[in-house]
């Protein structure tokens, strides 16, 4: 294990209890309580044990290449080799595809070296990339399992991640972030407003309920003209892309917008741009975005060599895994749709789900930033609490529970008279 780089990040939390042979044999079992066959479930294996070998893979410079392309580390040969066998493709495409850019214009392939930076980033997309195909796939085992023809009603469950914020965020906690700022925006909708319509049905004044109100940070994101998956995707559109032109777009398009704070005092050693970097005031609190990577992130299409090399691929399961990302890609890319709209797109299904639905919220509260059992910092539960709306809700059950009491007690002294 030790050897593995992608169980090396510094965020994995280590925790002794847990047998990992013993949890081997529990969810090699539960795979066959739910008919995954013995074949499926050495496919499974044998794509998991690959991407931990991908991982491995490392690059430097070729000081042979005219156009600044690297090549593989000699001691990351072995891992690109195992890859190759776990993946059931050749060592020689496997190279390839982390190597070179291809792409096809009309009937012409060109074929353009990668830079150590752009060649890491293709081997994390190709790796995040096969195992979230093979969960989609895992989704679809389980949910073949569960046998009934038809059903008029049903249980869905949406599991959320939640606000993230790291020292410098990029495109994926951006994305995370809308998603929570809707999630949150429902929350409110659903505990405080929906709650106070019926009290007031039941003849129950009550005053004005105080709670934040995101929707202007929901603007931010969302607008047809000065929102920001707006204005990515025109920036993504532009032949000669700048992502400080992002950072720009967003400024101008929002003047004095509320929730865009206009300065930000960055460390003197940050190797962050100013012209690159804008902050978002989340109702989680402000959140830092660095924009040099948003207008590639956005653009995620799969690479046609990509696509390509998983098609060769000897292993009918790996090949099955990509038909439909194959299908999609080929048959029309004028309609391709970046990363922000699609992500606004589903939000916006999922949202219009919740409404039609009996909504039950379960919320974890972080007891401490060290992720440790048994301690709990009030500051830190106390300003999760608030900033989730508890705060205005109990104040909102108290005066609901003061109103009904006196109620009652007017009801009791009328049947005494």
């Amino acid at each position: 294990m030790d050897k593995i780089v992608l169980f090396k990040c510094e965020q994995l939390v280590s925790n002794l209890e847990l047998n990992d042979t013993n949890g081997f044999i529990k969810y090699d079992q539960i795979m066959n309580d739910i008919g995954i066959s013995q074949e499926d479930k050495l496919n499974i294996y044998s794509i998991l044990a690959g991407i931990l070998h991908l991982g491995n893979i490392n690059f430097e410079d070729d000081s042979e290449s005219t156009q600044n392309g690297c090549k593989i580390i000699s001691t990351s040969e072995q891992a690109l080799i195992m890859t190759a066998q776990m993946l059931h493709v050749g060592v020689h495409d496997l190279r390839n595809v982390l190597l070179e850019r291809i792409s096809m214009m009309e009937n012409t392939i060109i074929s353009v070296p990668l830079t150590v930076h752009e060649a890491e980033h293709v081997r994390d997309k190709l790796a995040k990339t096969i195992y979230a195909r093979l969960f989609n796939q895992l989704v679809v085992y389980v949910n073949t399992s569960i046998s009934f023809k038809s059903s008029t009603s049903h249980i869905s469950i949406i599991d959320t991640i939640g606000f993230e914020n790291c020292p410098i965020n990029s495109f994926e906690q951006i994305c995370i972030n809308y998603c929570d700022e809707k999630i949150q925006q429902i929350f409110n909708e659903h505990l405080v407003e929906t709650a106070r319509l019926l009290f007031q049905e039941e003849g129950i004044g009550l005053n004005k309920i105080d709670y934040i109100d995101n929707q202007d940070c929901i603007n931010l994101f969302e607008d047809q003209i000065t929102g920001w998956f707006h204005l990515l995707d025109e920036e993504s559109n532009v032949t000669e892309r700048q992502s400080n032109q992002s950072t720009h777009d967003i400024f101008h398009g929002n003047p004095n917008h509320s929730m865009i704070p206009p300065k930000l005092d960055l460390p003197a050693a940050s190797i962050i741009h100013h012209n690159e970097v804008f902050v978002v005031e989340h109702y989680s609190g402000n959140a830092v975005y660095s924009t040099s990577e948003f207008i590639d992130k956005n653009n995620d299409i799969l690479l046609d060599s990509f696509i390509i090399f998983v098609r060769k691929s000897k292993n009918e399961f790996v090949k099955n895994l990509f038909d439909e990302i194959f299908v999609e890609q080929f048959k029309d890319k004028i309609n391709y749709l970046s990363v922000g709209t699609k992500v606004r797109s589903e939000m916006t299904d999922v949202i219009n789900k919740v409404k039609r639905s009996v909504v039950h919220f379960i919320t974890c509260i972080k007891p401490n930033v060290k992720m440790i059992p048994n301690e709990f910092q009030k500051d830190q539960i106390r300003s999760q609490l608030k900033t989730l709306g508890f705060a205005s809700i109990l104040s909102f059950i108290e005066e609901v529970q003061q109103k009904i009491r006196k109620r009652e007690c007017r009801v009791r002294k009328a049947q005494i008279n």
